[in-house]
């Protein structure tokens, strides 16, 4: 995907378009680690979550879960 976007960016650079990326927060803290494809994310997803402050209060588990 990067090589595209660069691609676009130079052929919009030409007609004077510059290209913004925008990024939402899970973007960025999950792009870093979508590297290898679903299983090696698989295992960084509660740190991202948590990075995120979307995880649930360990006390919180057991109402949340039934």
């Amino acid at each position: 995907m990067a090589e595209r976007l660069a691609k676009a960016r130079r052929a919009l650079a030409a007609h004077d378009v510059r290209l913004i990326q925008l990024r939402r927060p899970y973007d960025s803290c999950a792009w870093p680690h979508a590297t290898r494809g679903y299983f090696a994310m698989k295992s960084r997803i509660p740190e991202v979550l948590q990075q995120l402050g979307l995880t649930i209060a360990e006390k919180d588990t057991h109402r949340a879960t039934g």
